[in-house]
């Protein structure tokens, strides 16, 4: 039944992106602001079936590049600083999706999730005889689980009945789709949930995670287009004399791996001749 609904999840997953890829990230935000909300109404009907395919809809948003990592886990924060029954069934949910995903996007954060869990277990041990706090049993299967599963992740090992490259084809159809990032970057959960958050809220959490004020927004960009004015005197420098040369010279000085540099050289829509 699990693998079932993976399916179903993973479908919606990958329409939410490819309508994103050709509508616009304003769509995938305001699907990701409901999501949000929904999930917390039935969070407080305590109904956990519906939270599981909340969740499992979430983390292949994460699978699919809608939503960054970072998101997903300030969500692992916030559940675990409860740790009810329901938030270990939901932490459990989550990285048995897109642990792998989650590690390899950032290992320093999945290893401080890692480090807060174990503080946090070692900390009720010593606090608890009995459970009278709401909070999950320690001795719990899910709870074991739940740890089993974090240190397989920690160590790299693959415990997902999930396989990756069932994903690839998704993956291919999308990169095709896209003609610019649709990541939402720089969110958190609170502000998912927030009710007065207007305009493009969903922008405006990657400007303030990049720069406290305006001074440090404009030095950012001051300092962007000082190094493109660089790239190009240095593709001058070096005779790229048409615009094709010249940008495909800029595209690959500034890119970040191999992959980023043809993934934007593609974007150029060059014709036969040209490539």
């Amino acid at each position: 039944m699990l693998f079932h609904l993976c399916r179903y999840a993973a479908v919606f997953a990958a329409f939410i992106a490819g309508m994103t890829c050709l509508v616009g990230m304003d769509f995938s935000a305001k699907i990701l602001s409901s999501l949000a909300k929904s999930f917390e109404d039935e969070y407080s009907k305590d109904d956990g079936l519906s939270v599981r395919n909340l969740m499992l809809l979430f983390s292949y948003l994460c699978i699919f590049d809608v939503i960054a990592c970072d998101l997903v886990y300030d969500l692992l924060s916030v559940l675990s600083e409860r740790l009810t029954e329901l938030d270990v069934s939901t932490v459990l949910t989550i990285l048995q999706c897109c642990g792998m995903k989650l590690r390899g996007d950032d290992p320093g954060a999945m290893k401080d999730f890692v480090l807060s869990i174990q503080n946090l277990v070692r900390q009720s041990k010593l606090r608890s005889a009995g459970r009278e706090d709401g909070k999950a049993d320690l001795h719990s299967k899910r709870m074991e689980f739940m740890l089993e599963t974090i240190c397989d992740i920690k160590n790299n090992k693959k415990r997902s009945k999930e396989d990756p490259s069932q994903h690839t084809r998704v993956k291919k159809w999308l990169q095709k789709l896209k003609s610019e990032d649709i990541l939402l970057r720089g969110l958190k959960w609170s502000k998912l949930l927030d009710p007065e958050k207007k305009g493009q809220w969903w922008l405006s959490g990657d400007v303030s995670s990049t720069a406290g004020n305006v001074e440090d927004v404009a030095a950012v960009i001051s300092k962007e287009v000082v190094e493109a004015q660089k790239l190009v005197h240095l593709a001058a420098a070096q005779r790229m004399n048409t615009d094709i040369r010249r940008a495909i010279f800029c595209i690959i000085m500034s890119a970040e791996d191999y992959v980023d540099a043809f993934d934007k050289i593609l974007r150029l829509d060059l014709s036969g001749k040209q490539v």
